[in-house]
């Protein structure tokens, strides 16, 4: 056995090797120039996706805060509630249901004069009336104490109690008049209060009535 290759042997080892390498070099062709740009291509497309769906579900998330923003409104409580101020509601809500935002309504509010199923409105001032009653208890008190007093009033004896039941003259000028008194002695006419800082020719001619002279 001859352990030597023919020429025409060797020259088909050699050709066949070519072709080998040929395969070789276009399957590595293959794989980098034509399967990576696609699997590139498919990474893209499925990150533009992904940013798309991100998008999406921001808008939508924006669009929720949006819609829940313009179903809110701004009322003013007043009156007889327990916390007056202004409140940030839902729309549509009625005024029972909100008031209790307020803390409710006070002991002394006039439920009678409130509609507590009127739908609240935006920038609506609600003002819950005071019961009639408590206002008529205060002004009986008043006139009670003011009935202890009997006019006309003698202007260097007149004590405080008495000086600020004279309509006109509140603690204030009632304190004044005490500290006049105090520091220049009697006062010698009626006229002289226009001396004391806080009374007018007017005030003086409308308490006239209130005072004697002696």
């Amino acid at each position: 056995m001859k352990d030597f290759l023919t020429v025409k042997q060797k020259l088909f080892l050699a050709f066949l090797g070519l072709i080998i390498i040929i395969g070789l070099l276009m399957l590595i062709y293959r794989t980098y120039f034509l399967i990576t740009p696609a699997f590139q291509n498919y990474q893209e497309v499925t990150t533009a996706n992904k940013d798309s769906q991100s998008d999406g579900a921001m808008r939508q998330n924006q669009s929720v805060d949006s819609e829940a923003q313009n179903n809110m409104i701004l009322v003013y409580f007043v009156g007889a509630v327990k916390k007056p101020g202004i409140y940030q509601i839902k729309k549509g809500l009625r005024l029972f249901e909100a008031i209790e935002l307020a803390g409710g309504f006070s002991s002394e509010a006039d439920l009678s004069k409130v509609n507590l199923i009127q739908k609240c409105k935006d920038g609506q001032r609600i003002n819950v009336p005071v019961l009639k009653s408590k206002v008529k208890t205060k002004k009986k008190r008043s006139v009670k104490e003011i009935t202890d007093v009997i006019f006309p009033l003698d202007l260097n004896k007149a004590d405080y109690k008495e000086l600020i039941s004279v309509p006109g003259i509140g603690k204030t000028l009632a304190q004044r008049i005490i500290e006049y008194r105090k520091l220049n002695g009697r006062f010698n006419s009626y006229e002289e209060l226009g001396n004391v800082k806080g009374f007018s020719l007017k005030k003086l001619k409308d308490m006239e009535a209130f005072f004697n002279e002696k």
